[in-house]
């Protein structure tokens, strides 16, 4: 953890992004406002993208701005079934964004489903395999043929959509110009099957249920049925049915995590969470960390900052160790909200694409390399890089205030030897009523802030523990106590 003197810019990424919508395309047609209604200003059309080496057909959706021209594409691609991605239902699942949002500004756009999901043909293999990098090197230069597309690919797209970017990327695919990666891992063995050395059980459990049941691989509707299914649930009669959807958020979470995988995905899921203990066991790919020194173009990572289970260290090591030139590469830390639909980035994409792509003014030259978020004052500040030059480090240590169940203190000085105590019961355990009045669970530290502090950095934990058991795990949180008592993040209470 760091602090430095408040002395930084301010760059709102929603501000910066409104600049240049004011930009218009020539033949562009307008986009309604209602972003995400599908189709609108754009046209939409299956396509097959053959891959002749092999006959392979990959399945993809494609929207072109209505006024013919030539224009630049962003490519998409991931596991995913796509049927339903514009259809609004959830608006949640979306990682894509708006079509017409990016056909208005006078991009196309390529979703491609990975060979052997939905309409692709083909057998797939285990997630974010080479195989898979191969195909999509294969769209961006199928892409970049076509005769709507100028010849120049950009990549946009959140989670998986964002974590196939960097991979293929140090590919080096002649037409890929640029990409704007959102919520991505690069080590896919330490971020992504093996946290903390602890396998994702509750996220694997959701995401595998939700995404890859056999009904899901079957899963096809037709481009009229999912305009209409857009229309419906994002008319007035959203403000009825929202509510009392996210009411049942636990529930449809649970019933996701009840459903059954296809086999191959139980495999995986059952090396990721008991055989693939080491790299040399896991099936997962490495992913590219590693190699991002290979990247060389302009790119924009984008976090939020209260997801650490998953995506947030792929966005530092990006930064940190892609081979892109200071001046051409970005990074931007968000609020601790995990966000979807994507089409808040959306704006902030189009920017950079149009600097980038079309040397357009629009200031995001002069962005700082680093924007982030400074929870509390509830603005970005910016810097010139990360961790944030001319910080100074801020070490504290634990003191002990008596019992286990009393708030202790995080002090500057190094306290006396003490040994408070926890109990550490594994998550989702059945116990006895009024357990947590005789076992301590939680040990709380705190330190009193009496000044103005500006804490910008990484924040590492050092413990010295024992157990009287074979194994233990902990599980460490930072929040920000407000003076009414309020906590950031709530989840902390």
């Amino acid at each position: 953890m760091s602090q430095r003197p408040d002395s930084s810019s301010e760059n709102s990424p929603a501000a910066l992004a409104l600049r240049s919508v004011s930009r218009t395309v020539e033949g562009a047609a307008p986009t309604r406002t209602e972003i995400a209604l599908w189709p609108s200003p754009c046209s939409n059309r299956y396509r097959k993208i053959s891959r002749t080496r092999r006959m392979l057909t990959l399945s993809a959706d494609i929207y072109t701005p209505k006024v013919p021209g030539r224009y630049p594409a962003i490519v998409q691609f991931a596991a995913y079934s796509r049927e339903l991605h514009t259809a609004g239902i959830p608006t949640g699942s979306n990682e894509i964004g708006s079509p017409p949002v990016f056909t208005n500004h006078g991009y196309g756009q390529v979703v491609v489903m990975r060979r052997g999901m939905g309409r692709s043909g083909g057998e797939g293999r285990v997630f974010l395999n080479d195989q898979d990098v191969d195909d999509h090197a294969a769209c961006i230069a199928w892409a970049a043929a076509q005769p709507w597309c100028d010849g120049r690919v950009v990549l946009f797209g959140t989670s998986y959509y964002g974590m196939t970017q960097p991979l293929v990327a140090v590919r080096r695919p002649p037409a890929l110009k640029a990409f704007f990666c959102n919520e991505i891992c690069t080590d896919y063995f330490r971020h992504l099957t093996q946290f903390g050395g602890v396998p994702g059980l509750s996220f694997f459990n959701l995401w595998m249920g939700a995404n890859f049941t056999e009904a899901m691989f079957r899963l096809r509707v037709p481009p009229v049925l999912r305009a209409l299914l857009s229309h419906v649930t994002n008319s007035g009669l959203k403000r009825v049915w929202q509510p009392q959807l996210m009411k049942r958020t636990d529930g449809l979470f649970r019933a996701f995590m009840r459903q059954t995988p296809v086999r191959a995905v139980r495999e995986w899921y059952v090396n990721w969470l008991i055989d693939g203990k080491t790299r040399a066991a896991s099936s997962i790919p490495p992913g590219p960390s590693g190699r991002l020194g290979e990247i060389d173009i302009p790119f924009v990572v984008a976090q939020n900052l209260g997801y650490f289970n998953l995506h947030q260290f792929g966005c530092y090591d990006l930064f940190e160790n892609a081979g892109t030139a200071p001046g051409r590469k970005w990074m931007i830390l968000a609020p601790a909200h995990y966000e979807l639909p994507v089409y808040a980035w959306q704006l902030e994409a189009i920017a950079f694409f149009d600097h980038v792509l079309h040397g357009v003014e629009n200031g995001y030259r002069e962005q700082p390399a680093v924007r982030y978020w400074l929870d509390g004052a509830d603005r970005y500040a910016g810097a010139a890089d990360f961790p944030v030059p001319r910080s100074r480090p801020l070490r504290l240590h634990p003191a002990s205030a008596g019992s286990a169940a009393q708030t202790h203190r995080l002090q500057p000085a190094v306290p006396e030897a003490e040994t408070p105590s926890w109990v550490a019961v594994p998550p989702g355990a059945i116990l006895v009523g009024g357990f947590d009045d005789v076992a301590n669970q939680l040990l709380t530290f705190e330190m009193a802030v009496d000044r103005p502090l500006h804490l910008a950095g990484p924040v590492s934990l050092s413990l010295r523990l024992s157990s009287n058991d074979i194994d233990t795990q902990v599980v460490a949180r930072l929040s920000r106590v407000a003076a009414d008592g309020s906590v950031t993040p709530e989840e902390a209470r």
